[in-house]
């Protein structure tokens, strides 16, 4: 008997092994939940704050983030999921007021934070000086109303 392997099969099939079977550790967002797929509605708690938060985890709720809402409350936020770390630009496109943006790495420990952006500074695509794996949204202010710095480190709680 005569068995052909047809190469590109072959080369997806260890890329999909290679993807699945490579972690850098556990994962913040499923440590503490109990279902496999992220539910869209989470808490984020730091030291001094908690934030309800919706998770954006595909590209197209990541591409829509915050643009046309017409205001965010003090105890909410919007938290970008991109799934690794790496160098992610965010702008205020169609954004109707100012927001705090925190970058966080796959630990959830704060790596960059820009304070009190503008919609006027669209098309500018702001972008942490750290890989982060998230970025959260909040109200403009309100790191500096809670102290929350570079280094303080954070907990996601899954509804």
């Amino acid at each position: 008997m005569v068995v052909r392997l047809n190469t590109p099969y072959i080369v997806v099939f260890i890329f999909v092994i290679l993807l699945t079977g490579c972690s850098n550790g556990p994962d913040p967002i499923s440590v503490t939940s109990s279902t496999s797929k992220p539910p869209k509605q989470s808490t984020i708690i730091f030291s001094n704050a908690e934030f309800n938060i919706k998770i954006a985890s595909t590209d197209k709720e990541r591409v829509q983030g915050l643009s046309g809402t017409k205001n965010l409350n003090s105890n909410q936020g919007l938290l970008f999921d991109f799934k690794e770390d790496a160098k992610h630009g965010i702008w205020m496109k169609d954004m109707n007021y100012s927001i705090d943006i925190l970058w966080l790495d796959q630990i959830c420990k704060v790596v960059h934070i820009e304070e009190s952006i503008s919609p006027g500074t669209y098309p500018t695509v702001f972008y942490s000086e750290q890989p982060a794996r998230y970025v959260l949204e909040i109200k403009a202010g309100l790191t500096s109303k809670f102290e929350i710095q570079v280094g303080d480190n954070c907990e996601i709680v899954l509804s």
